[in-house]
């Protein structure tokens, strides 16, 4: 029996051993890992540091530094964070807060992080968590997998309160938080997630806004070239905005946005669906809406080379005046349009329609460009023969005339202002022998009415030309360019003609 006991110990004994060292090196490993971190969260105008990491056995704790920069000569502070992080090492690690409760995980680390307290943060933020102290329980947590693969889950709590603001005002918030999971690799290149935002109400004596189940999903993963591609998506019950001074009202509903990248052969396309099924505004509604377009054969060298252009330009503008700075930003796109240009690209509106109070818009465009050095950017010439446009449109004719007579009667009520800013000593000498006093509407209703017969008149003159034909109540187009030729219609337009030149 006291041999067997013996071994019982001095199994246990190893084991225990094997565990600290175990531990030990785990630990050696999390940190390496956590400076992997840090470096990837570095970005143009966005410094990240850790200032400090205090290893132990089983646990470590570091301390990291946000600070988001002005680009520009003086590369000001704007913001600045404090983070800690409580980071338990593997190979077995339990976690319970009130957002993630998980029990003997097999982990190489976990890291919980939190906002630092007291004067480590901006003041801006310091404010913030005086006022509404609630933020000071928010936290991440990132689950760091021994096959290079983690989790994190962000969560922001939920609160209702009265935040003071200027003088005796108070502003209400009602907020039921805000959380994000995530997945993601050791290059973190390739990931997935979620988030969710169920509700948010915040106002005044003078206006109160809303939102309600905001939520998303992404999905990322490796391109071409190094440039990652995935999915978007992202939607809204809806978002409302009311004014009680004037009790005016916006309101959108049923929001939503996909988004779209991937590889095609050695190009890349994207895709993006914009679409709401009603707007609001004060007492008018609008919807459903519909806008959907597509890229395609984009060149992933080019691409990637703009971004590594910008992030290497944080460092070639400090100490630049502002015009210096627009030249080195006009320069990275030029050169991220010449390389796009080599694969001859796509662009295709497949859908644009709105539904109004006034009727229906619709339209349909395809870009093409065939060019393979980019030299059209510097040659007009070479332009027009190297696109090809394809367009289909149509509005309601009710609507093109109000959004007309809108332009118009701006333009005419503007040369009334000017004219009575002149005096009448300005009028003098007209050789028609007309008075722009007289020439000029000094009402809005006769401004309007100018403007609705400027816009008929327009309208009557391109149907007369057939450049538009006017079918079951809209104004409709179809026009195609190819190579210098351009067809409205069906009808052969003289592309110098169309310009005004001999």
């Amino acid at each position: 029996m006291k041999r067997i006991a013996i071994g019982l110990l001095l199994l246990c004994a190893l084991l225990a051993a094997g565990y600290v060292f175990a531990g030990y090196w785990i630990g050696t490993q999390a940190q390496k890992q956590y400076d992997t971190l840090i470096a990837q969260a570095t970005q143009p105008n966005v410094e990240v540091t850790g200032t400090s990491y205090e290893r132990g056995l089983f646990n470590s704790t570091a301390v990291t530094r946000v600070v988001v920069k002005v680009p520009g000569e003086k590369q000001e502070e704007v913001f600045r964070i404090t983070l800690v992080n409580s980071i338990l090492h593997g190979p077995l690690a339990s976690v319970k807060t009130p957002h993630v409760d998980r029990s003997f995980e097999p982990v190489l680390a976990v890291i919980t992080t939190r906002l630092a307290p007291g004067r480590e943060q901006a003041e801006i933020v310091a404010k913030l968590l005086e006022k509404v102290p609630e933020l000071g329980s928010s936290e991440m947590v990132t689950f760091l997998k021994f096959n290079g693969t983690g989790e994190s889950f962000l969560n922001i709590p939920s609160f209702q309160k009265k935040v003071p603001i200027d003088g005796n005002e108070e502003l209400s918030v009602a907020w039921d938080g805000f959380r994000v999971e995530s997945r993601f690799d050791v290059a973190n290149t390739t990931g997935s997630g979620s988030f969710t935002a169920p509700r948010l109400e915040m106002g005044n004596t003078a206006a109160r806004i809303s939102s309600a189940n905001v939520k998303g999903d992404f999905n990322t993963h490796p391109g071409l070239k190094g440039v990652t591609v995935g999915t978007l998506n992202l939607s809204c019950n809806h978002v409302e905005f009311r004014s009680n001074d004037d009790n005016s009202l916006g309101r959108i509903e049923s929001a939503a946005i996909q988004a779209e990248s991937g590889v095609s052969g050695d190009t890349l396309n994207g895709s993006m669906l914009s679409r709401f099924e009603k707007l609001s505004i004060d007492g008018d509604t609008y919807g459903p809406f519909a806008f959907e377009v597509e890229f395609r054969k984009l060149e992933p060298t080019a691409i990637a080379r703009f971004q590594q252009d910008m992030k290497e330009v944080q460092n070639r503008i400090t100490g630049k005046s502002g015009e210096e700075i627009q030249g080195i930003m006009e320069e990275c796109y030029k050169r991220l349009v010449r390389g796009l240009l080599t694969k001859s690209p796509e662009l295709e509106i497949k859908q644009l329609k709105m539904s109004t109070p006034k009727g229906d818009l619709g339209a349909k465009l395809k870009l093409t460009i065939a060019d393979t050095e980019g030299a059209i950017l510097e040659n007009p010439m070479l332009f027009l023969n190297s696109v090809g446009i394809n367009l289909d449109a149509e509005i309601a004719e009710p609507l093109l005339l109000y959004w007309m007579e809108s332009v118009f009667k701006g333009d005419f009520e503007g040369q009334a202002e000017a004219e009575n800013r002149e005096g009448p000593e300005d009028q003098e000498g007209e050789e028609d022998g007309q008075s722009q006093e007289s020439a000029t509407p000094k009402d809005p209703e006769l401004a309007r009415k100018l403007a609705a017969e400027k816009a008929s008149g327009i309208i009557a003159g391109l149907i007369e030309q057939k450049m538009v034909i006017r079918e079951n109540g809209a104004i409709k187009a179809s026009a195609s360019y190819d190579k210098s030729n351009l067809v409205i219609n069906g009808k052969k337009i003289n592309l110098t003609d169309l310009l005004g030149k001999e």
